[in-house]
């Protein structure tokens, strides 16, 4: 265990805002299971304790991972003066967006579809417990994410057993389709937003909603910008004052956010659900 300054990270903000689903709270901080690791992070003001990796691995792989080297209060800064937002980067500050692997990034979204976050985590801890590479923390079991050779021969009905529902036959098709295809996720990073979302299209279980999810939080494209019931209730009720199509609110946030339309996306999405706003279920 090591200890370490960062300013301006909030854990829980960071971690239970909808972006990722393998860390939870542990003793008296998060446990995550991220980059084939097992990490735990403690937060005491700006400094945190760390635990399961070592020092220099958290220098060279997860402080990309958390984002850390971006000025995130320098990126809101330049978003419209508006009081709903304004108070939306307070109820969330902290936040980041973590780079994390496409891979899993692709695999968690397409179960996402229609399902709420704890079931979510639920299917995706059982997935990986049925084949995943087994790791000791803590004196205790967790599994890493499944790779794709993990997942080559799984049919549908094994995860149906898994509870993927309708999910599962996407799944099949989706993993096959990326093996047979030998697609490198990793170089979707670097051909652009559109030619990056366009390919991710192609594959069975990902509409629009679900590429952009898997754009903004693990191709790190930041101008991606989900648009799902919530984020659809919470741009209607704060800014377009009207129902309105989702290439309306896309168009108005890639204008108002300037660039950055994802991060401001997961600070209003956090803020619209957690406070419960009004005509927002």
């Amino acid at each position: 265990m090591f200890k370490v300054v960062i300013k301006d990270f909030d854990l829980k903000n960071t971690f239970l805002n909808g972006q990722c689903f393998r860390f939870d709270p542990y003793k008296n901080g998060y446990l995550g299971i991220a980059l084939n690791k097992v990490i735990y992070l403690e937060k005491h003001g700006d400094e945190f304790l760390i635990d399961g990796v070592t020092e220099e691995e958290f220098n060279t792989m997860f402080f990309g991972y958390f984002d850390l080297s971006t000025d995130y209060q320098k990126i809101t800064d330049s978003f419209i003066k508006e009081e709903n937002l304004q108070k939306a980067l307070e109820y969330g500050r902290g936040m980041r967006i973590l780079k994390q692997d496409p891979w899993e990034t692709l695999i968690s979204f397409i179960i996402s579809q229609n399902n709420n976050i704890t079931r979510i985590k639920n299917i995706i801890n059982r997935l990986s417990m049925k084949h995943g590479t087994p790791i000791e923390y803590d004196n205790a079991m967790f599994y890493l994410f499944p790779t794709k050779e993990q997942l080559k021969n799984v049919k549908a009905e094994d995860y149906q057993k898994l509870g993927l529902g309708y999910r599962a036959k996407y799944l099949e098709q989706t993993v096959k389709d990326i093996i047979e295809n030998d697609v490198d996720l990793n170089k979707l990073k670097t051909v652009g937003y559109f030619k990056a979302r366009e390919s991710l299209l192609k594959f069975q279980g990902i509409g629009p909603k679900v590429a952009d999810c898997i754009l903004l939080f693990g191709l790190n494209y930041v101008d991606a910008f989900p648009v799902d019931t919530w984020i659809k209730k919470v741009m209607e009720a704060f800014y377009l004052k009207k129902t309105a199509t989702n290439k309306e609110i896309w168009d108005y946030a890639q204008d108002a956010f300037k660039g950055y339309a994802g991060i401001a996306q997961q600070f209003l999405f956090y803020y619209g659900r957690g406070n419960k706003i009004k005509g927002i279920d």
